[in-house]
């Protein structure tokens, strides 16, 4: 058969067509290969879960981060949220600090990218530890959203104490890391968990995952590190927050302004697990703060703290019963049972804003809608454990440093006194709050 020669264009224009051809076939068998998306920028929010658990409450946080895990893996939007666990516990096999990061991938599994991680164990409750995590976290996820829970023991302003209850020394105001020891080798004085979270960037909300620190002492102190405080003025239920309905419910906010109503359902999460009191429920109280009108409640107190000075002074000599008795003008939001000893020492604001206006009504009247526009949102049961019948709660405490001298007078049982053996030591620690130094006490 004749076969007629094609011209070399014509052949080379078909050679080209075929390679193009081919070249377009391969494009579209890939397309079903869907790349991993960077789920670090993906994501608008990021959540540092800070969980000093090497103590007593090991497996209550363990379980905390499990239900993290858990919202992250079924009910949270992939790559919605960045969330990162710092946790040091007493578990067997996995006893060791670790900081990493938890998100779900496309394949509906999680996925855990580890940040940093020790051979020995450490002090979590070392403001330089919790300074380094917090700066590693929010560099690497700065987010437009940043937030951080702080799970373990505290107790709100309080420092070294040798209460029974706890292995002693020790300091209350925040952490209890036992370094997998008996002893207890570390904690946070309020005033250096400041100034450790200070050295990262401003963060969006803080929720204190511990008890008592829910009080005006904490607020201020942490007035300049974040917008928003979750806080119980009351001790904190051993399970703690709720994690997969709280972080299901952060991970929908788009913008700081979505954190107020996902933090209000937050908290009525806690609420609802864990009061009315009664049966196994032992009453709670958690209240949201916005840190930033701190200032304006703190300048009026402060007013009327000076005009009461000599009121005040009066007191700080009394003796027990005497003290007993001008006690029974404020809500108590402390107990005394089983070791715990925080009767004297934290006490509805709002109370003690009535009792200082009885002199100075206009600095009261200017405290107290500053307290209205500090306090968002407040929930609290009618009693707490057997001790405590809460007839109200604004949602703040207080300590009234006139009852510290108490230590002194036997009979009385103070929560504070490795501190120091005497009242004025112990107000020098007062002092070193940011509250106490500007009140003057």
């Amino acid at each position: 058969m004749y076969h007629a020669k094609l011209p070399l264009k014509r052949l080379m224009a078909g050679i080209l067509a075929m390679l193009a051809i081919v070249a377009c076939s391969s494009c579209h068998d890939n397309d079903d290969e869907v790349a991993e998306p960077d789920y670090e920028k993906v994501a608008d929010h990021t959540i540092l879960m800070y969980m000093v658990g090497d103590n007593n409450l090991s497996s209550l946080l363990e379980n905390n981060v499990r239900q993290a895990h858990r919202a992250i893996l079924d009910s949270v939007e992939v790559g919605a949220l960045n969330l990162v666990v710092m946790k040091d516990n007493k578990q067997d096999g996995d006893d060791l600090p670790k900081l990493y990061w938890v998100h779900r991938n496309a394949a509906q599994q999680l996925d855990t990218v580890m940040l940093q991680s020790w051979s020995e164990d450490i002090d979590m409750a070392d403001p330089d530890i919790l300074a380094s995590v917090i700066k590693t976290t929010f560099t690497r996820f700065n987010t437009p959203i940043k937030g951080i829970v702080l799970a373990s023991h505290a107790a709100g302003w309080v420092p070294v104490t040798t209460n029974h209850h706890y292995d002693a020394p020790r300091r209350k105001a925040f952490g209890y890391d036992q370094n997998n020891q008996h002893e207890v080798t570390g904690s946070i004085e309020l005033w250096d968990l400041a100034q450790a979270m200070r050295q990262g960037p401003k963060l969006d909300y803080i929720i204190m995952d511990c008890c008592h620190m829910g009080n005006a002492e904490v607020a201020y102190e942490l007035r300049d590190i974040a917008r928003y405080l979750v806080a119980s003025s009351l001790e904190v239920q051993g399970a703690g927050m709720p994690y997969r309905k709280v972080f299901t419910m952060l991970s929908r906010c788009k913008s700081p302004s979505d954190l107020p109503a996902a933090l209000d359902y937050s908290m009525r999460s806690y609420y609802d697990e864990n009061a009315p009191y009664g049966s196994s429920k032992k009453g709670a109280s958690i209240s949201l703060y916005d840190l930033t009108l701190m200032t304006q409640l703190a300048s009026s107190y402060q007013q009327l703290i000076r005009s009461n000075a000599s009121r005040l002074a009066s007191l700080s000599e009394a003796d027990g019963p005497t003290i007993d008795d001008w006690l029974n003008c404020f809500q108590p939001l402390g107990r005394e049972s089983s070791g715990i000893h925080y009767k004297y020492y934290y006490f509805d604001i709002q109370d003690v804003i009535n009792w200082l206006g009885e002199t100075d009504a206009a600095n009261a009247n200017a405290a107290l809608q500053a307290l209205q526009r500090v306090v968002l949102k407040e929930y609290h049961s009618t009693q707490f454990y057997s001790e405590i019948i809460i007839d109200h709660h604004c949602g703040m405490a207080v300590t009234l440093p006139e009852t510290l001298h108490l230590a002194n007078e036997p009979g009385y049982r103070q929560f504070f006194s490795a501190y120091a053996s005497n009242a004025a030591g112990l107000l020098a620690a007062y002092h070193l709050t940011a509250w106490g130094g500007m009140m003057g006490y």
